[in-house]
């Protein structure tokens, strides 16, 4: 691992107070990039933010966070009450900056900085960029696979997640929005309380969109950039809810296909939820970006079965098994299982299931709980578990030994 790459890390680990948020997000946006080779410039741009870091700009970078920065973009303004779930004390605001109404702490959102009810989103009395039935509140974040914004469904008045798609290939197949929509239909059927769930998907202005439940809360990601790792019993309650999720996935046919911290969510109440559940099928069909072609890599590397670099198409459950065995190794260890100065190195030592044993990675993780991680990361997809719900089956029997 390169330096910069570790003193990145460290600094996403202990969030030192002159860090400011928007900092932050972007340290931990290049961090990923880097860790999967995806661009080569990542990395100088990885090296010119920790100089700027050192040199002590972060604190001009603070002024991000500030009111008056607040409606420089009247587009998309900022707010705070997002799927990170940092609690503001503003939300203790009952009444409307527009209207004066009185608003129960739940129902108020904040846009650019004021608390406004639903009615004054929905009506237009608040300004706010609108797409379709959808009035955009603020970003929560971007991806490879485009932006996602907090929004209100105009006509349900329920808060959602909507997902706006980087680009596609539109002008070969005019059917495509409609076989877009059909697909995230059939997997908005998929209702389980570990799994984030799709509302709908179609096209608007162009552009193709999803609509997901808004979950407020963090990602694993953010919780493992916080707090570096988490002890064995938190991490076997992450793995067990996450393979119910795939479980209930695979009771339907489908699998994730890109399982990684990232697309886990823990809710204000503790309860993990699993992002992009199935979407692979739906992103393949729209050709969006970095997913088609014929050297595109479905996934995310450090968490791809060896199988699946090899071919990233056509895989099973076994996959998402053996994803979250690494994910479940680096919540434990507080470090990933693979890593490799080049995409190239990543990829070899994935395909040779060259890892540091996570007896010694950390060991004070329990025998039985390695055993475990381990069988779901065996580099033979038949050596692993062969279902998630076996995986579940074999970390419930964790469960019960530690209450003997």
């Amino acid at each position: 691992m390169s330096s910069d790459l570790e003193r990145a890390l460290a600094l996403l680990r202990d969030r030192p107070a002159w860090l400011a948020a928007p900092v932050e997000r972007r340290l931990a946006q290049l961090v990923t990039t880097v860790e999967n080779c995806a661009r080569p410039e990542s990395a100088g741009e990885l090296a010119a933010l920790l100089a700027e870091l050192e040199a002590g700009a972060v604190l001009e970078a603070r002024s991000c966070d500030s009111p008056a920065d607040r409606t420089s973009d009247p587009r998309i303004p900022r707010f705070e009450d997002s799927h990170d779930g940092e609690d503001d004390e503003s939300i203790r605001r009952t009444e409307c900056a527009e209207c004066g109404s009185e608003m129960a702490p739940e129902d108020s959102l904040d846009v650019n900085w004021k608390m406004v009810c639903v009615e004054c989103i929905v009506t237009g009395a608040a300004r706010v960029p609108v797409r379709g039935d959808y009035a955009l509140l603020g970003r929560l974040g971007a991806g490879g696979m485009g932006e996602v914004y907090k929004a209100v469904e105009r006509p349900t008045r329920r808060i959602v997640a909507f997902k706006v798609l980087k680009d596609f290939q539109t002008g070969h197949d005019a059917e495509l929005a409609v076989r877009f929509g059909r697909e995230i239909a059939i997997l908005s059927r998929l209702d389980h309380p570990n799994i984030v769930r799709f509302l709908a998907g179609g096209e608007i202005d162009g552009h193709l969109y999803l609509v997901m439940e808004f979950v407020p809360g963090k990602t694993l990601r953010k919780v493992l950039a916080g707090r570096g790792r988490l002890d064995p019993v938190r991490t076997i309650q992450v793995g067990y809810q996450v393979a119910k999720a795939l479980e209930h996935a695979f009771s339907h046919k489908i699998v994730h296909r890109d399982l990684k911290p990232e697309n886990i969510m823990i809710d204000r109440e503790g309860r993990v939820r699993v992002i992009d559940l199935g979407l692979a099928k739906p992103m393949i069909s729209a050709g969006v970006s970095g997913i088609t072609g014929p050297d595109a890599c479905l996934g995310t590397i450090p968490y791809m079965a060896p199988e699946q670099v090899e071919d990233s198409r056509h895989v099973d459950q076994r996959a998402d098994v053996y994803s979250l065995g690494t994910i479940l190794y680096e919540t434990a260890s507080g470090q990933r299982a693979f890593t490799g100065q080049t995409r190239l190195a990543l990829i070899d030592r994935i395909r040779t299931g060259s890892y540091v044993p996570l007896s010694e990675a950390d060991p004070d993780v329990p025998a039985a709980i390695q055993a475990v991680i381990e069988r779901a990361m065996a580099r033979d997809p038949q050596d692993r578990f062969q279902t998630p719900g076996e995986m579940r089956a074999a970390i419930k029997a964790l469960d019960r030994m530690s209450r003997r």
